[in-house]
């Protein structure tokens, strides 16, 4: 009988770890990333020991680390490490869900106990891989479901390797704060503290019956999981499984400029578009998301009169979602667009509003955008709703500080369009 088990492989303090394998000298000092939002987006071990994490204000660093080496984050550079990473993964593993810029979920078949007992040799073999050939470590959780190998990734870190087997949930659990769980909010947190559940040892002692009468289906499906129930389905990337896009963007100095954040929202809904039309995909609802300074998050979403991946068509929804949820008293740090109910964009029909004519208009459009994009750089073309962010940048103020690989240009290179090497080739 065929057992499947899930890996899941997350990169050790990613940003930094990339900076570190880009730049040698930086091997065993502090180094963090986020130089031009004002925060630490991302702190190296060394640093982390001394008490910084993520979120962390850069003049607090100065205090805690003196010598410490901020840098600007390198996003093009991490999108590399990030694909080349996968791609290792992929010489191992055939069924790959990339579940973030750093992480991603595998499955692996093993047919006899003597194959079991091979996982770590498994894991280990790939960590080395990863290792050898770009220089960043990586953290393996195995498990039966995706929740247990989430939370064997966590366990041992930096650069560990934790095969979560039922005979050692007892032992693991009870050190696992509830809200530490995959899947668990802090909303859902807080109601499980009111019934006196702390730990996910706890959770995972609660009634079955009991947790489907108190919560809502996904909070179940986490409680399956840790009894070694597979509720959370795999989504391999590719096209044909991708249930829903979502787009987030951070912005420094928090705003309540209306047309400002307005501007990220749309910013949101272009690169989520882009990315559907990439996998002919169309969504049939629009979901819109924004935090405020204090962390706090709003979430609205709505169905859309007919499946669309076209911004323009889009963003009619998305203005009435936000003059809901947008109010001017609050400052604002990050936006968000999900692009939900996915349909295949090739096969549809169009709607008793919608001509065939219309819709013939619409793709001829943005097929020549997206050429554009291709040509000269993403964005080439945007929506004016788009613009401010266009003009103002992500992070202003004194701490809109460029990554090298934006201050440094091979020949031939433009600001949007530039080869996809990392810094570090080019002074090789």
């Amino acid at each position: 009988m065929t057992s499947l088990y899930i890996f899941h492989i997350d990169a050790d303090a990613f940003f930094a770890s990339c900076e570190q394998a880009m730049h040698p000298e930086l091997e065993g000092r502090a180094v963090i990333t986020g130089a031009e939002r004002g925060i630490v987006s991302s702190a190296s071990y060394e640093a982390k020991s001394q008490g910084v994490s993520r979120g962390t204000p850069l003049w607090e660093v100065t205090h805690i680390i003196p010598s410490a080496c901020v840098v600007a984050s390198d996003y093009e550079s991490y999108g590399i490490f990030s694909q080349r990473m996968f791609s290792i993964l992929r010489r191992y593993i055939s069924l790959i869900e990339e579940y973030s810029i750093d992480e991603a979920f595998g499955v692996i078949p093993f047919r006899t106990l003597l194959e079991e007992a091979q996982l770590e040799v498994f894991a280990k073999r790939i960590q080395d891989c990863i290792h050898r050939e770009l220089g960043i470590s990586v953290s393996i959780g195995i498990g039966k479901t995706k929740v247990l190998a989430k939370i064997g990734s966590k366990y041992k870190k930096p650069n560990g390797i934790t095969v979560v087997h039922d005979s050692v949930v007892p032992y693991i659990l009870p050190r696992i704060s509830v809200g530490d769980l995959w899947g668990i909010g802090s909303a859902t947190q807080k109601q499980l503290s009111e019934y006196g559940i702390h730990t996910a040892w706890d959770f995972y002692c609660m009634d079955e019956l009991a947790v489907a009468r108190w919560f809502t289906r996904p909070i179940l499906d986490v409680w399956c999981e840790l009894h070694s129930k597979s509720c959370i389905p795999m989504q391999p990337t590719s096209s044909h499984v991708r249930h829903s896009i979502q787009k987030v963007r951070t912005f420094s100095p928090p705003s309540n400029d209306r047309k400002y954040v307005f501007s990220q929202v749309m910013y949101n809904l272009e690169n989520s578009c882009i990315k559907a039309r990439r996998y002919s995909l169309f969504a049939k609802r629009i979901g819109v998301y924004l935090r405020t300074k204090e962390y706090r998050s709003v979430w609205k979403d709505i169905k859309l009169t007919h499946p669309s991946a076209f911004p323009t068509q889009i963003v009619r929804f998305v203005s009435s979602l936000f003059d809901d949820m947008y109010d001017p008293r609050e400052y604002y740090r990050s936006t968000g667009i999900v692009l939900d109910d996915l349909v295949d964009g090739t096969r549809l029909q169009a709607s008793l509003f919608e001509s065939h004519e219309n819709r013939g208009r619409m793709r001829s459009l943005f097929c020549a955008i997206d050429a554009l994009d291709r040509k000269f750089g993403k964005h080439t073309v945007l929506t004016g709703a788009s613009l401010p962010v266009r003009i103002q940048g992500t992070h202003r103020g004194v701490r809109n500080v460029r990554s090298d690989r934006f201050t440094h240009r091979l020949t031939g290179e433009t600001d949007r369009q530039h080869l996809k090497i990392p810094f570090f080739f080019i002074n090789i």
